[in-house]
C-alpha cells in the first residue's frame, strides 16, 4: 500500500525538521517542494482545503524501521489479523514482557527522515490519522470515513483492507510509543530537499 499512516511513537512527539527550521521551514523547504510537485505524490491529486490558501502540503517522511524487530515479535505474539480488541491487549502487553522484547533491539532505536513529500491535505489526514481520529468533528466512523475510503481508492484495496491496514499501523505506534531511547536524526535534509524541489547540486 502507498498509502496508509505513519503515527509518530509518542516519546518524539514534536520533533520534526519543521520545528527545528522554524520561520525557515516555509520558504526553505515546504514552498519550493510544493511548487515543484504541483500534484499530490502519492494520489496524483491536485489538492484542496477550504482551511488554507495552499493546495498542498509538505510532509516529512520518517522511519522507524530499527524498532521493527519489538513490533513485528508483539504483533506475532496477538495475532497477524488483529481486531480493534487486540490494541487493548497489546497495550496491556507491552509492559509486562518490556525486557525480553526490546532484547531484541541491537541498538537504541532510530527515527530517519528519509523524504520531503507535497501532498493533499486527504492523503495528509490519513497519514496522521491518529491526529485526524481526534480532531474529527464528528467522532466515530462517520468522521474518518471519507479519509478511509479515499486511501482505500488510491491503494486500489477494499476499505475492510484498509480499515486493518489502520489497526496495524495503530498496534505499531502503540508498541514504538514504549520503545525507550530514541535517536533523532535528519541529516542530508538539503540534499532531499533539493532534489525534491527539482534542483541541481
Amino acid at each position: 500500500m502507498k498509502l496508509e499512516p505513519r503515527m509518530v511513537p509518542k516519546p518524539i512527539w514534536g520533533v520534526a525538521l519543521r520545528t527545528s527550521l522554524k520561520s525557515r521551514w516555509l520558504p526553505e523547504v515546504s514552498r519550493p517542494v510544493r511548487n515543484h510537485a504541483m500534484v499530490c505524490e502519492v494520489c496524483g491529486g491536485r489538492g484542496h482545503c477550504r482551511r488554507s490558501r495552499w493546495r498542498l502540503c509538505c510532509d516529512e517522511v520518517w522511519d522507524y524501521s530499527d524498532a521493527d524487530p519489538v513490533v513485528s515479535a508483539l504483533i506475532e505474539m496477538v495475532g497477524a489479523d488483529l481486531t480493534a480488541a487486540d490494541l487493548t491487549a497489546i497495550e496491556g502487553a507491552v509492559p509486562l514482557i518490556r525486557p525480553v522484547a526490546f532484547s531484541l533491539l541491537d541498538a537504541p532505536p532510530v527515527a530517519r527522515l528519509t523524504d520531503l513529500q507535497a501532498i493533499c491535505w486527504d492523503c495528509n489526514a490519513m497519514i496522521h490519522f491518529g491526529h485526524t481520529e481526534s480532531t474529527a468533528k464528528v467522532k466515530g466512523w462517520a468522521g474518518v470515513e471519507p479519509v478511509v475510503s479515499h486511501a482505500a481508492r488510491v491503494n486500489g484495496v477494499p476499505v475492510d483492507a484498509m480499515v486493518q491496514r489502520i489497526i496495524y499501523a495503530k498496534a505499531a505506534w502503540l508498541i514504538r510509543s514504549h520503545v525507550p531511547g530514541w535517536t533523532i536524526t535528519w541529516d542530508g535534509w538539503e540534499s532531499i530537499r533539493d532534489r525534491k524541489a527539482g534542483r541541481s547540486a
